[in-house]
């Protein structure tokens, strides 16, 4: 998950002031979940807003109001795109970058009790309590 323009600034009424971002799909899978993010994001205009497609708008990512941003992503997901994409847009913040070679997306969902699934809610926890 990435935060952005702020709660009252994203298109995503689910989450306020964020979005979730994952792999791309494919064939009627890429169908379904290109419906999806207009449905999760009404106020979406495009599937190439950086919402979306986190490398899209580096204006966004470069007006990020956060200090530090985590990255933690699977394997297979678009993790090293976005924390490109963010050094590139010229954000003053720290980016720290985890990435899970071994496991697919969503893997802390579906086995929560895994070990790297633990490994994150710690490193996530540590990083949300660092001051």
């Amino acid at each position: 998950m990435f935060g952005g323009r702020g709660s009252s600034g994203s298109p995503c009424s689910s989450v306020p002031g964020r979005c979730r971002v994952g792999r791309v799909p494919s064939g009627a899978a890429k169908s379904f979940v290109d419906k999806l993010w207009f449905y999760a994001c009404p106020g979406l205009t495009g599937l190439d807003e950086a919402w979306v497609s986190p490398s899209a708008d580096l204006k966004v990512l470069s007006g990020l109001k956060c200090r530090r941003v985590l990255v933690y992503t699977a394997g297979k997901d678009r993790g090293r795109q976005y924390t490109a994409a963010v050094a590139e847009s010229g954000w003053g913040g720290e980016i720290e970058a985890v990435e899970v070679e071994e496991e697919g997306h969503g893997f802390s969902v579906l086995n929560p009790d895994g070990e790297n699934s633990l490994k994150m809610f710690a490193k996530v926890a540590a990083f949300i309590n660092r001051p």
